[in-house]
């Protein structure tokens, strides 16, 4: 009797981590109903009998989803301190979802939330904050950052009267996309990019003009080919790829031009001949546009970007003040566009970056206006009173900080935090004050502000997990039961980073789910063979399939009765 339950145990065992395999791969739930995983099972273990479609769309979905469950609860409920991420999409089906991802300081997906006919106004929106602040602790979280759309600052707004301390962010990601839409939007811009569009739409969809430019590209024996590229609709950042996919293959597309094999329009033609003009407008459009998305691109990570933030979005308005007057906009356009670079600024510039920057043990603030200085200051102070910190403590901190006195009047706590030819000797400020932890009030409350997160792209990348599980070939799985497996997936892959580390990333190159399920349920489900490796999901940038995958959102799918 002890040997069979011991075989029963070991076979559930097996279920459980096959289930879990399969959710966090993607894999078709009807995987092992499948005659030659069947036979593999088989053959690996004769005496295992592996689980059906419906027990693992059922029984163990739920369970799996559980113990993730217990498992994000529990490392949230031993954090300190906490930031809030909130966001919203609408996925294969039009059905309007809304994501949570909390922040310890490394983010977590913690609730997908279907909204059904729920209006996503401020009171709404702010409901769903409130509630799960609540849950996990309102005295730990100091961030709370949602899209610049006036319903979600409203809603953080109201956030802000219920939890005083609470900091209101918007998203600099977003900020500085619309900073895209505005240079993007421009008469002028728009005429051109229809040009260059045009351009790279009449080799792409030609056969012959196809080839003949693949021949021209290979003759150049060069190791990284790009391909000419096409923007999306809504990634002001694919852009710029349209342009540095032309500005790469320029001295191809001429040869293309004058070869005797192509037929291509005389006007179209000398547009590709013309360097005075055509090929001088992409470069002058490619050094406004690069320095933007570079930034985004910088934002965008996981990691902990806040002390950063000033100077970079001051380097970016230096950069943009310059080049601008230098583009091919008009001079009303300029004006236009140079008013809205200074309202965005100020708006992304809050005092927690200032804050941050003052923290920063390489610069100590020295970005800052006194004016600035001060503000950084009083909201350390503050932060710190709601700590249940004293003021007094805290102040002589800084002040001994600033001056490296007292307890940083020591060589070696200095060591590694200027920028060195090998970045990887460089101390990350967070890591720095976690170092000197238990030593001075000052560490508990930089430690507190260096974790919050500046943007909610940790929350669009759920919504690229979500976009691959529950997928068009995949968009008659339930919207409970594919939350369920985003839930698993996203999780898993956050939770064991540091177990299987990701290649390391070079610089932007150019170019560049519920219980009490029915078996009928189930069994409607369709499943994808081919499932996408989730490492290659990124918000960071879309290709066209991607593109064209978020304009079916649009489509008109029939819903599957839950």
């Amino acid at each position: 009797a002890t040997d069979l339950m011991n075989l029963v145990l070991f076979q559930e065992s097996l279920n459980q981590s096959l289930a879990k395999a399969i959710f966090v791969s993607g894999a078709p739930l009807s995987m092992t109903e499948h005659p030659l995983w069947m036979d593999f099972f088989r053959k690996l273990r004769p005496s295992y009998i592996p689980p059906s479609r419906y027990r693992i769309a059922s029984t163990y979905l739920d369970s799996q989803y559980v113990e993730m469950q217990n498992d994000i609860t529990s490392q949230l409920k031993d954090s300190k301190t906490l930031h809030l991420q909130c966001d919203g999409w609408s996925n294969i089906r039009n059905e309007s979802i809304i994501n949570i991802v909390i922040s310890k300081p490394e983010p977590l997906f913690v609730e997908f939330i279907s909204t059904k006919d729920n209006r996503h106004n401020a009171t709404y929106l702010a409901e769903l904050i409130i509630k799960t602040i609540e849950k996990y602790g309102p005295e730990k979280f100091l961030v709370v950052i949602g899209d610049n759309a006036a319903n979600m600052q409203s809603a953080l707004n109201i956030v802000k009267e219920k939890f005083p301390k609470i900091i209101p962010l918007g998203c600099l990601a977003h900020l500085l996309h619309l900073l895209c839409g505005d240079i993007l939007g421009c008469a002028t811009v728009k005429t051109f990019m229809a040009t260059a569009v045009d351009v790279v739409k009449t080799v792409k969809n030609s056969h012959l003009l196809k080839a003949i430019f693949d021949r021209l590209q290979s003759e150049k024996k060069s190791k990284d080919r790009i391909s000419l590229k096409l923007p999306g609709n809504t990634r002001w950042g694919s852009h710029l790829f349209c342009l540095e996919s032309l500005q790469a293959n320029k001295s191809v597309l001429q040869k293309l031009a004058v070869s005797e094999e192509a037929d291509i329009s005389a006007d179209l033609k000398r547009r590709i001949l013309d360097d005075a003009v055509f090929w001088v407008r992409v470069d002058k459009l490619i050094n406004i546009l690069s320095p933007i998305i570079d930034l985004i691109t910088s934002f965008e990570g996981n990691n902990e970007m806040i002390h950063k933030v000033y100077i970079k979005l001051k380097e970016l308005q230096e950069t943009l003040t310059r080049e601008i007057p230098l583009s091919p906009l008009q001079k009303a356009e300029e004006n236009k566009v140079l008013k809205n670079l200074t309202k965005r600024m100020k708006r992304g510039i809050n005092r927690i970056h200032l804050a941050g920057d003052l923290l920063n043990p390489a610069s100590l603030g020295c970005h800052l206006e006194p004016e600035e200085l001060l503000d950084a200051i009083g909201f350390i102070c503050e932060t710190g009173q709601s700590m249940g910190l004293k003021t007094t403590d805290i102040k002589k901190n800084l002040a001994d900080y600033r001056d490296k006195e007292g307890l940083w009047n020591r060589t070696f706590i200095w060591e590694g935090v200027t920028e060195k030819e090998e970045k990887e000797k460089q101390v990350a400020p967070l890591l720095w004050w976690r170092q000197l932890r238990g030593t001075c009030v000052l560490a508990d409350v930089a430690i507190r502000i260096l974790g919050a997160p500046i943007t909610s792209a940790a929350t669009e990348r759920t919504f690229s997990t979500f976009s691959w599980i529950h997928s068009k070939r995949r968009n008659r799985l339930t919207t409970a039961r594919a939350s369920k497996i985003t839930y698993i997936s996203h999780n898993w892959h956050l939770l064991n980073q540091q177990k299987n580390p990701k290649p390391k990333k070079t610089k932007r190159k150019p170019s560049t789910p519920r219980s009490g399920t029915s078996q009928q349920e189930v069994e409607d489900e369709e499943e994808v063979d081919n499932p996408r490796p989730l490492d290659e999901l990124s918000s960071e940038s879309l290709s066209e399939s991607e593109d064209e995958s978020l304009e079916a959102l649009n489509l008109d799918i029939s819903s599957e009765s839950e």
